[in-house]
């Protein structure tokens, strides 16, 4: 049922789904917030889609979120968030930070 939120219109919808759903680590939830991630058009559910990728400790979205934190049109709360969640992720991996 969470997994129906990720695509709700309603972004605070967005939002809690993500939450929730990385509350309980769902593998299956995943790919999905990968892709709000680097999708989402509204800050706030992106936002919380990126972090959750670092309490996922996602090594393979660290790739996107080098490209998010490079990419200087994206706003700065994403890019701040993006930078955050690949510091945790190179805390699991330090592998991957260069």
């Amino acid at each position: 049922v969470l997994l129906e939120f990720i695509a709700r219109p309603d972004g605070m919808e967005r939002r809690s789904s993500v939450d929730a759903l990385t509350a309980l680590k769902s593998s299956k939830a995943l790919p999905l917030i990968r892709v709000m991630a680097q999708k989402d058009a509204e800050v706030g559910p992106r936002t919380t889609a990126i972090l959750a990728l670092g309490i996922y400790a996602d090594k393979d979205s660290a790739p996107m979120l080098e490209e998010i934190i490079r990419n200087k049109n994206n706003h700065p709360d994403i890019r701040r968030a993006a930078f955050m969640a690949y510091r945790k992720i190179a805390e699991t991996y330090p592998d991957i930070a260069r």
